[in-house]
């Protein structure tokens, strides 16, 4: 009993802890959480019950330590990424441990060594518990651990099946924030691992409520569709359960937008922890003017999944991130072999004819950037240490918007028709007065605001991002390319190295699980009139209303994000850990708790859509979906 004791204590103080640190309250699934650890400490008394005791406790000061180190990279990991961790983290080790991301992992162990010094209690405690162990060698011991190793896991089998959710969870649902949530930390891991090593079930084809699909027959315009033959993509099962999955998924119908930008050039930007909460009419006019000019969407978020990666994943292709397909099937390029991306931006407009381009104002090829963006068509891609380091100052972090602004543009300014992609990174966390250039630059224009020392740093660093958009401006303007001009802006993430109080500073105002995301989304033209989108939209719907703003054919169903232009369905926002949010009202997956206007079919309708999509957008990926439909 000795082993089982001490693991079951040493995982649910973890557990208690990891909880606390990272603020993810105690409202996980207690019974199955409590049943998981008890297998997991079966399995590793088992182990010792096979070894000579000096053996035996010597491999548990190594399993403490290991448990311990994995749950400071939890903790660490979450404060620099905001991701949680998982199998497929492991491969983020090169960017923890390089560029700037190295002074932040530093600065995070240095601000809470405290926390991580008692994370690490269980491991100086091991070598005072085994001084007390007198487990020894027996058949009928090891025989009995067997026994509660196979009980434990039939309890956790039936614990499970008390709540459809949890069974959802652990055998189908593929989202570490979720698993771990409901689980916990350790539990969430091993249950991940398991899915990702095996395999795991396929989501099913659900069918619309009556009245979602009335609603779409009332819709006189041309479905947003191409003609692909679904049937002969037989390539195997999964993709054959994809096909019949995308025959039967909602799609968008063209509308009075369709076309509207057609011909015009386009700068498409993603800005590197943008949020609006910051932007007034007299801090940041340029802003505040092509927020509210034009196309003002009045329920846009932007949900934090994945950190920078996984938005620019979803501003760019409108799928959903899954970390394992990011590491493998979107930054690797797997011996030569990069996925189709037919819907890439670059891609699209090279075959109209425009000049197309890319800009980043930090390294080149951090997370395999040049890789991607060359899949996506931007093989005219100038960065840091590639070529633009000899126009910028690239020895700063963050470096200057508004310096790559005026440095690049005249790449593009004076051709007939441009698509150019800017990936921003002034407005770079963290946010201090001592060692954030930006913040530091611009610190006398936020000197007498009423907000806190963090937030003034925040604002001060995404002032450049303000003079960038000013540069743009004028620069299109005299150049006679203004009213020609798209420029599209939307954030990768919000600002996640904030705390909750930071952000209600920022925001000066309460904030939930999801007013938190709320955001801003800028679609601007000069020659735009005002109106107002009330949808519920999020980072995934931005490349879809592109496309059809640009008139750009393409399969609405085969994208998971949706035109928000389009007012034949309704709007949905999804989050990482599988909350979601539209017109109807509100899901919080972390409690299982629905706040609207809708019964349980209609939520538990939603909640199966969300699994699948989540699902899909990681099939299309693993399966170079694109490349079979468009050879």
């Amino acid at each position: 009993m000795f082993y089982f004791i001490y693991y079951t204590l040493f995982l649910s103080y973890e557990e208690i802890l990891y909880r606390y640190l990272t603020n993810l309250g105690y409202n996980l699934s207690l019974l199955p959480c409590i049943i998981y650890i008890i297998f997991i400490s079966c399995i590793l008394s088992l182990i010792h019950k096979l070894m000579p005791r000096l053996l035996s406790n010597i491999l548990l000061h190594i399993v403490s330590l290991i448990l311990c180190l994995y749950y400071c990279a939890s903790f660490i990991v979450k404060n620099v990424f905001n991701i949680t961790i998982s199998l497929s983290t492991l491969s983020l080790y090169k960017n923890i441990t390089s560029g700037v991301f190295m002074d932040t992992t530093v600065s995070v162990i240095q601000e809470n060594i405290l926390y991580i010094l008692i994370v690490c209690l269980p491991f100086i405690l091991s070598f005072i518990f085994t001084r007390f162990n007198k487990t020894e060698f027996s058949l009928k011991q090891i025989s009995f651990n067997i026994l509660t190793v196979l009980v434990s896991y039939l309890l956790f089998l039936i614990s499970l099946n008390l709540n459809t959710e949890y069974n959802s969870i652990y055998f189908r649902l593929n989202s570490i924030d979720k698993t771990v949530n409901s689980f916990g930390a350790i539990p969430g891991f091993v249950i991940d691992a398991r899915k990702n090593l095996t395999g795991f079930e396929t989501g099913a084809v659900i069918s619309k409520p009556q009245e979602e699909t009335e609603k779409e027959e009332e819709i006189n315009h041309d479905p947003q569709i191409l003609d692909i033959d679904f049937d002969s993509l037989n390539k195997n099962n999964t993709v054959i359960n994809m096909s019949e999955y995308f025959k039967n998924e909602e799609y968008s119908y063209k509308n009075e937008y369709t076309g509207l930008f057609e011909d015009k050039n386009l700068i498409y930007i993603m800005a590197e922890s943008f949020d609006g909460y910051f932007v007034n009419p007299e801090l940041t006019p340029t802003l505040y003017k092509m927020i509210h000019s034009g196309l003002y969407f009045d329920n846009y978020y932007s949900p934090t999944n994945l950190s920078t990666i996984g938005g620019e994943f979803s501003l760019l292709t409108g799928l959903l991130p899954d970390l394992q397909c990011l590491n493998w099937q979107w930054i690797q390029d797997n011996d030569g072999y990069i996925n189709t991306f037919s819907y890439g931006l670059g891609n699209l407009f090279k075959e109209r004819n425009y000049s197309v381009y890319a800009y980043h104002d930090y390294d080149y090829s951090f997370q395999s950037r040049d890789k991607y963006l060359s899949s996506l068509g931007f093989d005219n891609y100038s960065a840091c240490f590639n070529g633009l380091e000899e126009k910028i100052s690239c020895s700063i972090f963050p470096a200057s918007d508004d310096e790559m602004i005026n440095a690049t543009i005249d790449d593009y300014i004076n051709d007939e028709h441009f698509m150019v992609y800017y990936a921003t990174v002034s407005g770079h966390g963290r946010w201090e007065f001592t060692d954030n250039d930006m913040s530091i630059k611009n610190r006398a224009l936020v000197e007498d605001l009423d907000y806190n020392e963090t937030v003034k740093a925040y604002i001060a660093a995404n002032l450049e991002l303000e003079k960038a958009m000013t540069s743009l401006l004028n620069r299109l303007e005299e150049a006679g390319k203004l009213d020609d001009t798209v420029i599209v802006l939307a954030a990768d993430h919000h600002p996640y190295f904030m705390s909750d109080e930071d952000m209600k500073n920022l925001a000066k105002k309460e904030l939930d699980q999801f007013s938190l995301y709320k955001n801003n989304l800028i679609i601007y033209n000069a020659e735009m009139e005002y109106t107002q989108i009330n949808k519920s939209c999020s980072t995934i719907d931005v490349l879809p209303t592109v496309l059809n703003l640009f008139g750009i054919k393409y399969d609405s169903r085969i994208i998971i994000g949706k035109d928000i232009l389009d007012d034949s369905g309704t709007g949905l926002v999804i989050f990482a850990d599988h909350s979601w949010l539209n017109e109807y009202g509100s899901y919080s997956a972390a409690n299982g708790t629905y706040s609207g206007s809708r019964d349980n079919d209609y939520v538990n309708y939603i909640c199966s859509l969300v699994e699948n999509r989540y699902l899909m957008s990681r099939n299309i990926l693993i399966q170079d979906y694109y490349k079979l439909i468009f050879n």
